[in-house]
């Protein structure tokens, strides 16, 4: 009676300890980023003291690395996780190697997937597989640190964040700022 009790006891304890793989945490993040009708939205980048350095449009979910508008040496755009896994790879190819550790961190009150690559790092909503932080490795040595905040909805099927703050090193570089929301700026 006692071990068919701690079985009993055991066995559901260890569905919650499953952790999936991270091709198939990627995969479920591209379908949930990728579940979107395209749109295009106007993005401000500025200087932390709050000084405008660019201006410009995005298209949500992108098709290609000219469709992100930022370069990856400099920040992680949320938008290159909206990109087709194929693409992604490119820009976060550890992250797709074969054996690269996944746990379960908390970020800001969230239950994250944290994958780490080595190079680069991401850190992914339990829930939805949204993308919270996300590190890289620059050429010189620098980490670069992306933190997604103050998600807003675009469409029925696609959040976006607000606000991403750029680190370099710890030290805030940039922030992005989506300024207009889409209304009827649908593209075919």
């Amino acid at each position: 009676m006692l071990p068919r009790a701690l079985i009993l006891w055991l066995v559901p304890l260890l569905g919650l300890a499953f952790t999936p793989p991270p091709q198939e945490i990627l995969s479920r993040m591209e379908t949930t980023l990728r579940n979107s009708a395209p749109l295009v939205v106007d993005i401000i980048r500025e200087d932390p003291e709050g000084t405008v350095i660019r201006e410009h449009s995005m298209r949500i979910p992108a098709e290609s690395r000219e469709d992100l508008g930022v370069n990856p040496g400099q920040a992680i755009s949320f938008s290159l996780f909206t990109l087709p896994k194929d693409e992604i790879i490119h820009g976060l190819g550890s992250l797709f190697s074969a054996g690269v550790p996944v746990s379960l961190v908390r970020i800001r009150e969230s239950v994250c997937y944290y994958l780490d690559g080595g190079r680069e790092r991401l850190w992914l909503r339990k829930k939805d597989f949204v993308p919270l932080k996300a590190e890289i490795l620059s050429p010189d040595g620098a980490r670069i640190t992306c933190v997604y905040l103050d998600f807003i909805s675009l469409s029925e099927h696609l959040r976006y964040p607000a606000r991403t703050e750029v680190y370099r090193d710890d030290i805030i570089v940039f922030v992005e700022r989506v300024v207009s929301p889409p209304g009827d700026t649908e593209q075919p």
